[in-house]
């Protein structure tokens, strides 16, 4: 009796097991880019610095499987933004809404939804106005590099079961400003001249 209990429960914990890794694993990969407009910010009085973000999300690649994305989360961290709000009018894509998910104790998302789905290829591109405490250089990015922010993209329920059929989870990247891409582009040319010498 012993035996068939514990075979009772192992058939069991790979049947529930296998369900919930079947519902996350991804079905596709994302891709996310900030441009935090470093130039035209403003350095307050307080010690914050205001200023306008453009995001770019890219659904990069997907598998036979993959239907499309319709939610889309950014994290704002709490010990990082002061505040923040998406921009009306930004460049969000026909049929797509953003909204306010204040989350728990750390972050508040910006959470956007459609009810047409992004596929292999398309991207995802809005603005958000922001406050962050300071220095980008000295904040406690969760992400553990400058401007990075976690994203998630939610797959479309394709079987009706109420959840998603995947989701990718991922960080921006900060887009450099024009000036250090051309330093950093000139800085490669030159080791590619001397290396040929």
């Amino acid at each position: 009796m012993k035996k068939l209990l514990v075979v009772i429960a192992m058939v069991s914990m790979m049947v529930l097991g296998g369900a919930t890794l079947a519902m996350a694993y991804p079905n596709h990969v994302s891709l996310a880019w900030v441009d935090p407009n470093t130039p035209t910010q403003t350095h307050n009085v307080d010690g914050t610095i205001s200023g306008t973000a453009d995001y770019t999300i890219l659904i990069e690649s997907g598998n036979a499987n993959f239907v499309g994305v319709d939610t889309i989360y950014v994290e704002f961290e709490f010990d990082v933004f002061k505040n923040w709000a998406v921009v009306a009018g930004s460049s969000i894509p026909a049929g797509w809404t953003f909204s306010v998910d204040p989350g728990t104790g750390t972050a508040s998302f910006a959470r956007g939804t459609s009810g047409t789905a992004l596929t292999v290829g398309q991207t995802m591109t809005f603005s958000a106005t922001y406050t962050i405490w300071g220095d980008p250089d000295t904040l406690s990015w969760d992400e553990a590099h400058r401007w990075g922010q976690a994203v998630t993209t939610w797959e479309v329920d394709s079987d009706g079961d109420g959840l998603p059929d995947g989701s990718h989870g991922t960080s921006t990247e900060e887009i450099p400003e024009p000036a250090t891409a051309l330093l950093f582009g000139s800085g490669m040319a030159l080791i590619g001249y001397l290396r040929k010498k």
